[in-house]
């Protein structure tokens, strides 16, 4: 995460609107997250499919993205605006040969009927408790974070103007308030687990009397399913070894990035109270001077003068 917020400082600013499809859009990964789908994205842009769409790339690549996802959730659970249409999307993922995860999530069926020769993975876990206990200890409370949905004290409140603007703020609002990107702590495991299986069955009707549409794949099953559906060769290296497939994004590291991310934030916020505090300590300071030596603190042009 922290290297992400580096990056995001020299993100570009592309004006997406202005945007065209320049490249086919052949796979859409619509694993739930926390079912491997950024090792999926990495492991397809391996196999040459360049960009895979993520929410790592409104925060890496180009964060001006977030305008239109709004402007697209906003027309679709708020009846705000118009719907995006083939040409929206290709607008927004023009540059991108696949996609994976938030927020392309939240518009499964839109993606689906505007890409409709794109191949469909679904990535799975070991088991919908496995996904369900993995998302309420990571995603979920972030998700909160970044919506800004913490529990808070007014000390706590007052000390958060200080912090610097909050990353995906507004996109991460609109999916913990439309989707089921929210905390579970106090809801029934029973409710997670059929948000799990119901989404599952979701993307399989969609590629239902499509055969060869969908791979139901779990990202330890490694290169040989994904390869063969897209049928491509595994990567292999320089002496003609098979490449490992990529896993990242686990619970520890996603956790640790998490936590290094709060901590910047919490610096960020220190230097902005003592710069306050500075700027405070210099008018006071100036204030007193100006007293001691007779002249008034207020400018010349509200100051009386006696004629």
């Amino acid at each position: 995460m922290a290297s992400l917020i580096l990056k995001a400082i020299r993100a570009n600013d592309v004006d997406r609107r202005k945007c065209e499809r320049v490249v086919p859009m052949k796979v859409l990964v619509f694993g739930k997250s926390r079912t491997g789908t950024l090792s999926i994205r990495h492991a397809l842009k391996m196999l040459g499919y360049n960009d895979v769409y993520h929410m790592e790339s409104i925060v890496k690549d180009n964060p001006r993205d977030e305008d239109m996802w709004v402007e697209a959730m906003e027309a679709k659970y708020e009846n705000k605006g118009k719907p995006y249409t083939r040409e929206d999307w290709d607008k927004l993922l023009g540059h991108c040969m696949a996609l994976s995860d938030s927020p392309c999530l939240a518009f499964m069926p839109e993606l689906a009927a505007a890409y409709p020769d794109a191949k469909i993975i679904l990535s799975l876990r070991d088991s919908p408790e496995q996904w369900y206990k993995s998302v309420q200890t990571t995603l979920a409370p972030l998700s909160e974070m970044l919506a800004g949905k913490e529990p808070t004290t007014v000390w706590v409140r007052l000390y958060n103007w200080f912090l610097p603007p909050m990353p995906l703020h507004r996109i991460s609002e609109k999916l913990a308030l439309h989707t089921n990107v929210k905390r579970w702590e106090d809801t029934p495991i029973e409710i997670g687990i059929k948000e799990y299986i119901d989404h599952n069955d979701e993307v399989r009707a969609m590629a239902a009397g499509r055969p060869g549409r969908l791979l139901e794949m779990n990202v330890k099953e490694g290169w040989a399913p994904l390869c063969e559906f897209l049928g491509e060769d595994i990567p292999t290296g320089m002496k003609g070894e098979k490449v490992p497939f990529p896993r990242v994004n686990d619970a520890a590291s996603f956790n640790a990035n998490v936590k290094m991310y709060r901590y910047i934030r919490h610096f960020l916020a220190a230097v902005n109270v003592l710069i306050t505090l500075g700027i405070l300590s210099a008018v006071e300071i100036g204030a007193y001077f100006l007293w001691k030596n007779g002249k008034s603190f207020y400018p010349f042009w509200i100051q009386t003068t006696d004629l």
